[in-house]
């Protein structure tokens, strides 16, 4: 073998399996036991244009791996036997999977792509896939001397990293074959196919052969099932981070974790679940939250940007309560939805939920479970902390603790990421929010808004709705509603007012307020509740959410 060296370096480092070491994936030596099976036939990887099948023509056992040669014949002139395009395979085994992954940053990394001899046609986390030019150890193995253009893919998966190249050797001058191969390969996608299905026929068939042998959780059917629950503390508000193994996701499609299964949910009720292209879908049962992400039923669910990589180890993190609902595949934020509803009491299965009527566990392997508090910046557990009081920001001694308690409980302040912020002044859309819940107005309507400043997807825009049509709000004379803006007093009652269906009369309560002002009968209303106590109304001071609270707790009390 010809490595070029820094090639050779990471082989060396990251453990070649002759070397004595043990190997946690698929060994060298299993790999040459099963060489025979495990090549991909011609019809599986496909041909090239005006050529037959490749057909295998030697293969044999390296240092830490295989490799086989394919041939492929003119279909015109199938005597022709020189200068014929040649398909080569070849596969190393690491001792870790982040052995093979390392190696495979190294190549990304060599001086010859970065100095042309090399050209990367395109390349992501787990595939390079590059071409060559006429000249001898043309590919990153150093394996193969090809006269002109040469195609190659470059695969890891698991702790295996593949190779798989197309090319012409120099064999002398045959011009009617060289024509038809510079034909043949003219569209560099076509070649990538091929490539592409011999690694992956190769992959499914490694997988398929060999499969993980010592893991700490596994699930095999629909049915299988495991309490949780009995073996783990599980956090309120925490995350749940461990290791999982899949075959084709088509396969593995099924609940990886699950509180509640089909029956009627709990607050704090959550899932994680393996789609049948591999990314995740989480969920949790939060129908007193508002956030911006999908809602059904009471259910935030998020989906995962990537998936899960078939054959190999994948990381993923699931983090709920107080920080938002998350998924994290290999370290990357992939899903996320901004809301902090605590787990809920109920038991939670790794596989399928029982006793119900469906049957879902996903397929597949687990190892290195750890399920994690959350904490406060301080170093603090969430779960003490709210444990002890209602909001981080809000202590035991604050003089409105009855007060937030009862609208917690209510579902009308429920706070974000453990914090209350009960000082902080409200803004127009919070408030149209904050008033419906009180009086227990329900709208789905999120239909597009008679305001032209509202946004279609506005987090608020049902509230809004039903606030219009029920006359609680109204806009300015431009058309806007001024969502973001911070809500004075006379605007607060007024539509506290409106929303109560009271009526009032004012009766020179406060010396700030005529009986011409427009929100006259809102000041009536505040004075004849005790909602403001004094000689003055302070009709265009801002509303804070203490502010807002008290009023409400007398009224709802």
């Amino acid at each position: 073998m010809r490595f070029p060296q820094i090639l050779l370096a990471a082989l060396l480092v990251f453990g070649l399996p002759g070397l004595a070491f043990a190997v946690i994936g698929v060994s060298s030596g299993e790999l040459q036991v099963a060489k025979d099976i495990l090549w991909p036939s011609g019809t599986a990887m496909g041909s090239l244009d005006g050529y037959s099948e490749f057909k295998i023509q030697e293969s044999s056992n390296l240092t830490g791996g295989i490799t086989a040669e394919y041939e492929a014949r003119l279909l015109d002139d199938p005597w022709v036997d020189n200068e014929l395009p040649q398909l080569k395979i070849t596969v190393y085994s690491y001792n870790t999977q982040e052995g093979s992954h390392t190696a495979f940053d190294e190549i990304l990394e060599l001086p010859s792509f970065e100095d042309g001899t090399k050209t990367i046609i395109n390349a992501d986390d787990h595939y390079i896939y590059y071409r060559t030019e006429t000249g001898i150890s043309v590919d990153v193995l150093g394996s193969i001397d090809a006269e002109y253009y040469a195609y190659h893919l470059i695969h890891v998966n698991g702790n295996l990293l593949y190779q798989s190249s197309i090319y012409r050797p120099d064999e002398g001058t045959d011009i009617v074959a060289a024509e038809a191969y510079a034909d043949a390969i003219a569209n560099p996608s076509d070649v990538y196919t091929i490539l592409y299905n011999s690694l992956d026929t190769m992959k499914l068939a490694s997988g398929l052969l060999f499969p993980p042998t010592s893991t700490d959780l596994s699930t095999k059917s629909e049915i299988s099932s495991l309490n949780l629950s009995e073996l783990y503390e599980i956090p309120q508000h925490g995350e749940i981070q461990f290791d999982i193994y899949i075959g084709e996701p088509e396969g593995a499609v099924g609940t990886i974790l699950d509180s509640s299964g089909i029956s009627d949910p709990e607050e704090g009720d959550l899932y994680l679940y393996v789609n049948h292209d591999g990314r995740l879908f989480a969920g949790i049962y939060a129908p007193l939250f508002d956030s911006d992400c999908p809602q059904q039923a009471g259910w935030y669910r998020i989906e995962s940007e990537d998936s899960m990589q078939a054959y190999e180890w994948n990381e993923v993190t699931f983090h709920y309560g107080v920080g938002g609902l998350e998924v994290l595949l290999n370290g990357e934020r992939t899903a996320f939805c901004h809301v902090s509803q605590p787990r809920s009491d109920s038991e939670l299965y790794f596989g399928d939920f029982p006793n119900d009527s469906i049957d879902e566990s996903m397929i597949g392997y687990l190892n290195d479970l750890d399920i994690r508090y959350s904490e406060t910046d301080s170093g603090l557990i969430w779960d003490e902390v709210l444990a002890e009081q209602l909001f981080l920001d809000l202590p035991s001694t604050d003089e409105d603790v009855t007060v937030f308690q009862f609208l917690k409980e209510e579902g009308i302040f429920l706070g974000s990421d453990g914090m209350l912020y009960p000082d902080a002044k409200l803004n127009r859309a919070e408030m149209v929010k904050v008033l419906l819940k009180s009086y227990d107005y329900v709208s789905d309507d999120e239909s597009e808004s008679e305001f032209w400043d509202v946004p279609n997807d506005a987090w608020y825009l049902k509230y809004l709705n039903k606030a219009s049509e029920i006359e609680m709000v109204e806009g300015h004379e431009d058309g806007r509603f001024l969502p973001g803006h911070e809500l004075n007093r006379a605007e607060f009652f007024t539509m506290l007012l409106r929303v109560s269906e009271e009526k009032a009369d004012y009766n020179d309560d406060y010396r700030d307020v005529d009986d011409e002002d427009w929100y006259a009968e809102a000041a009536g209303f505040a004075s004849e509740n005790g909602l403001v106590i004094g000689q003055s109304f302070y009709p265009s001071s801002s509303v804070t959410r203490r502010e807002a609270a008290q009023a409400l707790y007398t009224l709802l009390k």
